[in-house]
């Protein structure tokens, strides 16, 4: 079955042949994760589109996907999109991205725009830096965090910059975005909104899908996650949502390369597995247990012994492992007997509500069992 590489190397109809669809949505959200600055204009400035096509000339593909998750991936799908009739044209402009640490904020955007006043406007998931993470997590506890404010800003200014239809999307926490600047843009600009994607991205705290902003653009939210979406999953979800079965399992299917394609859609399931929902489960229990402060202090106290450790994004990791492993158990070790004793109760709590929710009839012994007679399993031996 095929995936986006495949679907872009097939497709031959262009976009004025065929509408965008969902798979259409995905590709540009996955493209909005690359490396756009210095190839063309912010939303301040005036400069002409770039073509797709000359963005993925070999010379270009190596730089746009350096330091990108999925580097080879990245390169293999801008080498398809060169030759494409259906992606080659289409103009790239108006990319913006910022990091804010001191007002925990990662946020990044770019329009695709199609010749005839179409756009499609893509909001970039988290990358890899901790404050990107952090802004995430402050979502339990905030009505707006920085990057969702941000979104809402940038889609009136684009909306102002473009007179025809616009399509809204983004993969993970850009699929939030894309939801959120759709509820919260000017009317005039939300009049234009065809179709909002989100692409395995978080829902929203508690009240938000009951709100007058939500049930305007209900009718033209397209949510979209794997079928074992564990960040799909993280706080209130939407009423409905198309699964889709991705070639990995568990978080490994947040990858948009995995999702699986048939004919010219997705390749969809009747509903979740049973992992996502006893995740969601779980979390949603744990999170109903907590209030916002308490939230906010569990978050603040896991990042600051990140940040104790010298960790600013996740590449860090890889670089002296065991000293930062050190600073970190050091930086555990300096929390105040009140706030230790917090993060381990709420941990505790985490970890009581998974072992509630599993099945009573399966015994741990069973379990176990099941996973070494596993094909999985099998492959490590």
């Amino acid at each position: 079955m095929k995936n986006i590489i495949d679907y872009v190397q097939d497709e031959t109809r262009t976009f004025a042949e065929r509408p965008l669809g969902s798979v259409d949505s995905l590709i540009f959200s996955q493209l909005s994760y690359l490396n756009f600055e210095g190839y063309m204009g912010s939303p301040e400035q005036d400069l002409p589109a770039v073509l797709l096509k000359d963005l993925a000339a070999e010379a270009n593909r190596e730089p746009l996907c350096e330091g990108v998750r999925a580097f080879d991936r990245n390169v293999k799908l801008l080498q398809a999109i060169e030759n494409s009739p259906r992606f080659s044209n289409i103009g790239v402009n108006w990319h913006i991205c910022r990091i804010d640490t001191e007002r925990e904020e990662q946020f990044s955007a770019t329009t695709f725009l199609f010749g005839d006043g179409t756009a499609y406007v893509a909001f970039r998931g988290t990358d890899a830096t901790l404050v990107g993470w952090k802004e995430d997590f402050n979502m339990a506890f905030s009505d707006a965090v920085p990057a969702q404010l941000a979104s809402a800003e940038y889609l009136n200014l684009i909306g102002k910059k473009t007179s025809g239809t616009l399509y809204v999307g983004g993969h993970s926490k850009g699929g939030n975005l894309a939801v959120y600047a759709a509820m919260h843009c000017k009317d005039k600009i939300r009049s234009r909104i065809a179709e909002v994607f989100s692409h395995d991205g978080p829902g929203f705290r508690e009240g938000v899908f009951g709100s007058e902003e939500y049930a305007r653009v209900k009718p033209y939210i397209r949510p979209t996650m794997p079928q074992s979406s564990i960040v799909g999953m993280l706080l209130e979800q939407h009423e409905s949502y198309s699964v889709v079965k991705s070639a990995q399992i568990g978080i490994m299917q947040h990858d948009p390369f995995t999702w699986l394609i048939k004919d010219d859609d997705f390749h969809y399931l009747e509903e979740l597995d049973s992992l996502a929902l006893f995740n969601d489960k779980v979390i949603q229990t744990w999170l109903n247990a907590m209030t916002d402060s308490d939230r906010e202090r569990f978050v603040d106290a896991l990042f600051g012994v990140a940040e104790s450790a010298g960790v600013s994004s996740f590449a860090d990791l890889s670089e002296d492992f065991f000293d930062k492993a050190k600073a970190a158990m050091d930086a555990v070790r300096d929390l105040d007997d009140d706030t230790s004793r917090f993060v381990s109760q709420t941990l505790k709590y985490l970890v009581t509500v998974s072992v509630r929710n599993l099945k009573p009839d399966i015994s741990l012994s069973s379990m176990l069992q099941n996973v070494r007679e596993s094909e999985l399993w099998k492959k490590f031996q």
